[in-house]
This record gives C-alpha cells, sequence and structure tokens, in this order.
C-alpha cells in the first residue's frame, strides 16, 4: 500500500450548519468498496485509466446540484474522462442539468420510466424522446467552456434508422462523421477536435426514431460521473424497466452510487416486505449486469409528509440501514449526517429546502454533494495517508 499520497478535504463549507452531524460523516461498511478505491488510487500512478461511476436515483439526482459538487471534487483530484451520460432534458419537457444545452426544431414523443406502460419505452437515462419525422436531428452541448472528443449515440435499435454527428466548423461549414463503431443500441464516434456542441442527426427513412441519450468521452484517462435521475422514481419503477437494463452495461460501472428512498415513503405506510423485495431484485440486476462493480446505497435526506417530518422515510431508511449493516453493504447514511428525524425544519429555516418540504435547494443539494465528497475523501485517505 502507497502512503503519503492523501487528498485535500475540508469541512468548512458545511460546518456553518450547526445541525449537520460532522462525526457521523463517513460511509458505513466502507471495506465494500475498497477495490474501487485501490483504482482510483492507481490513478495517480496511471493518468490514462478510466474509472466509471453511475449514479442512478429521483428527483434528488435529477437536477444534478448534487452529483455536480461529487463529480467535480473527483475530476479536480483524479482527472476528468469526460462529461458522461447526458440526454436533452429539455427536449422532454422535463428539467435536467444546468451545464447541458439542447435544441430540436422536430415535434418529440417524450416517456420517463415512472410511467412504466407508455411508449416510447424509457432507456439508460431513465427518459426517451421519439419521433416519427423522415429526418430527425437535435443539438445537445455543454456550457461552462467544458469540451469532449468523442460521443457515443444511445438509440433505437432499429437496423433502418443510421444516426450521424457533426460540428460547426470554421467559416460556418459542417463536419460531418459517421460511427467508428456500433451495435444495436449504440454508436462510437470519434470526433477531430475536442467541441462543445454537436449536431445528432439521423437519415431519412419512414421508420420512428428513438434517442436515449449520449455519453460525452474526453480523450483522457481519469474518473467519469454518469447521472441517471428520474422525477417520482422508485425501486419498482427501475425495476420494470427491461430497456435501462438492457443499456446499462454500456456505462461499464466500476461503483453504483444508487440514491432512492423519498417517493417510496410518500406511501401512507411503510411495507416493509414489498420494499425489500423490490430493493433486492434492483440489486440483483446489477450485480447481474456488473459482477465485479461495487455498490454504494445512500439514505434519503429528511423531508415533509402533511405538514411535518415524515415518518414513513425514518422507517424506510432505518430498514435500509439495518438491510445494508445486515448484508455488508456500504451505505452512506446522508439522513442520520443530516440530522435525522426532524431535521428538514433546521435545514427549512437555513433556507436549504424548497417550499414543497421535499426537494432541497440548490445550495441544500450543494451541501449533501460535498458531505458525499467528505466522506468519500475520508476513506481515500485512511487507506492512502501516512
Amino acid at each position: 500500500m502507497a502512503i503519503g499520497q492523501t487528498i485535500a478535504v475540508s469541512t468548512g463549507y458545511t460546518a456553518k450548519y450547526g445541525y449537520i452531524q460532522q462525526p457521523l460523516n463517513f460511509i458505513n461498511n466502507a471495506s465494500g468498496l475498497d477495490s474501487f478505491f485501490y483504482k482510483l488510487h492507481r490513478l495517480k500512478n496511471n493518468p490514462q485509466e478510466k474509472i466509471s461511476i453511475v449514479h442512478i436515483g429521483d428527483s434528488h439526482i435529477q437536477g444534478d446540484f448534487m452529483t455536480a459538487i461529487f463529480r467535480m471534487e473527483l475530476q479536480s483530484n483524479f482527472g476528468n474522462a469526460g462529461r458522461g451520460l447526458v440526454f436533452p432534458h429539455r427536449l422532454a419537457k422535463s428539467n435536467g442539468p444546468l451545464d447541458i444545452v439542447s435544441n430540436s426544431t422536430n415535434s418529440w414523443l417524450y416517456n420517463r420510466l415512472v410511467y412504466t406502460k407508455n411508449q416510447p419505452e424509457s432507456g439508460l437515462s431513465g427518459f426517451a424522446i421519439s419521433s416519427s419525422s423522415p429526418i430527425a436531428q437535435l443539438t445537445v452541448g455543454l456550457k461552462n467552456d467544458e469540451k469532449f472528443s468523442a460521443v457515443t449515440l444511445i438509440t433505437d435499435a432499429d437496423a433502418e434508422n443510421k444516426w450521424s454527428v457533426s460540428t460547426a466548423g470554421e467559416n460556418g461549414f459542417y463536419r460531418y462523421y459517421l460511427p467508428d463503431s456500433s451495435n444495436s443500441f449504440y454508436t462510437y464516434t470519434q470526433l477531430d477536435s475536442a467541441t462543445n456542441n454537436i449536431t445528432i442527426g439521423s437519415m431519412p427513412t419512414n421508420h420512428t426514431k428513438q434517442f436515449y441519450g449520449a455519453v460525452l468521452h474526453n480523450n483522457s484517462g481519469g474518473v467519469m460521473v454518469h447521472t441517471i435521475g428520474v422525477n417520482g422514481a422508485r425501486y419498482d419503477h427501475y425495476n420494470q424497466s427491461d430497456l435501462f437494463w438492457q443499456q446499462l452495461p454500456l456505462l461499464q460501472a466500476d461503483l453504483y452510487i444508487i440514491s432512492l428512498g423519498t417517493n417510496e415513503a410518500q406511501a401512507r405506510i411503510f411495507n416493509e416486505g414489498l420494499f425489500k423485495n423490490n430493493l433486492e431484485f434492483f440489486l440483483q440486476k446489477i450485480k447481474a449486469i456488473s459482477p465485479h462493480a461495487n455498490i454504494l446505497i445512500t439514505t434519503a435526506p429528511d423531508s415533509y409528509k402533511l405538514g411535518k417530518s415524515n415518518i414513513v422515510l425514518r422507517q424506510l431508511n432505518s430498514f435500509l440501514t439495518a438491510y445494508c449493516n445486515k448484508e455488508n453493504i456500504s451505505l452512506y447514511n446522508l439522513y442520520h449526517v443530516g440530522g435525522g428525524y426532524g431535521s428538514a425544519g433546521r435545514w427549512i429555516r437555513s433556507g436549504l429546502i424548497n417550499r414543497d418540504r421535499v426537494h432541497y435547494t440548490v445550495e441544500g443539494y450543494r451541501v449533501h454533494g460535498q458531505l458525499l465528497w467528505q466522506a468519500f475523501a475520508k476513506r481515500y485517505n485512511s487507506l492512502f495517508g501516512q
């Protein structure tokens, strides 16, 4: 084991909120993630290697505020392998990460995986858009001067539908690319130079075209964090989405972070047996697809229901904690770190929870991201520090 290679971590950003339980801010059953941390450590000496993290969740994750902080800290310490999975949420009439821009002149049908019986069936991003136009076209780009040099498109498996990527060049001319490689759902295209914006287009056919997202790569090693968040999502919604599971292997995850539970806690009572069945089915699917990947489950933060802290959420998080301890599954207990049952009132008074008393403000989610990063850094430093 190498020593003396700690990463900087400060609690200053979160220390001003005195109700945050800093002594509890660590990963439970953390040894279950050690193989992942050793991969991270190798990046320090082998910067061309790549690590993939897939963060799956609900509306707390869809906006990317929490995950963006976590991603920024990881990539500043271990390298930036690319923005990862993105989806044009605007075309699906939904909210999405602030650094993603998208546009299209086509009319699109859209769906998200909470509507399991609707079409188009949702895919890897938890969403889908569909067009019956002979030519479907959309633009996807990044803000903040971030660029990418390769793209993987995730589209329908119809052999008649062919897709290409184009980029704007000098003097207004466009450079068109055909895929370098493809299979039934994916097409990979290497660009001649890095860009922050691409146009994605289909070749003319009378077949319906479906688009599920794109992975934006850099030609460098480091960490890639893929955010899959869906408003209203529960474990059972993901479990019923066959296409999601078919496409998930594309991301070649080294680590899955699972952040669900808030929507299950909107039920009148906590059904432990049902929740356990849905949780275990989800974990079995993850392990079948990625048998060597590590898994980290997070508890949902405190929130209100019917004007007071949600007792069902307390029961759910208590069960989830006991289950992870029994099965030796790594757990980040954001619920306890944030103050536990009844703490939402203090977060509200600090301006960190929205008026619906369920969703947090941008600043609230950024605090969550910093807390998760601090817990990660603590474990890394405990393994590789002096």
